[in-house]
């Protein structure tokens, strides 16, 4: 009686039965990772907007006066701080990761820089140059992995730290 190898088989080495399961086991953390890759910087774009509009309304605060019959009144930094802030919360964004941005020369709060009476473009005289406030913030992104939140402890790839500023003329 004659015994064969079957793995030396001509003909098992011709069957593909399978191959595409085997294909799917290599390919599928490649597409994972690319699929989670999509949603972070989805988020972190997401985040940097709401940034962008919350500077713009602490903008529009800081250029805007009180009241008509209060004359030169100029708003305070908690009141353009109050408006940043209200419009992360409606965003629902975590205010304890907001941070004064590195080199801001103005009016600090807590959470924002806030700088006013200035000269917004240079123009030829005095009189065409136009003056307003800016708003800026920094905001800190982790990127969390996902299924690792095991024993109350979450595992984090990194962090970037998005910067947003907005810049209004004042109306005198």
């Amino acid at each position: 009686m004659r015994t064969t190898n079957r793995l030396f088989s001509p003909r098992l080495w011709r069957d593909t039965r399978g191959a595409e399961l085997v294909e799917l086991a290599f390919m599928l953390p490649f597409l994972c990772v690319l699929l989670i890759g999509i949603i972070w910087m989805g988020r972190a774009f997401n985040i940097w907007e709401t940034l962008n509009r919350a500077a713009r309304e602490g903008a529009r605060v800081a250029t805007t006066r009180s009241c008509a019959s209060c004359g030169s009144t100029i708003p305070t930094v908690a009141s353009v701080e109050n408006a940043v802030v209200n419009s992360l919360t409606a965003s629902s964004i975590n205010q304890s990761n907001v941070t004064i941005p590195a080199g801001c020369t103005g009016n600090l709060s807590s959470k924002i820089c806030y700088q006013r009476d200035v000269v917004l473009n240079s123009g030829s005289s005095a009189n065409d140059q136009e003056s307003g406030a800016i708003v800026s913030l920094s905001y800190a992104v982790s990127f969390p992995v996902p299924l690792t939140s095991g024993g109350g402890v979450r595992w984090h790839l990194g962090s970037i730290t998005l910067t947003a500023q907005a810049q209004m003329r004042e109306e005198n």
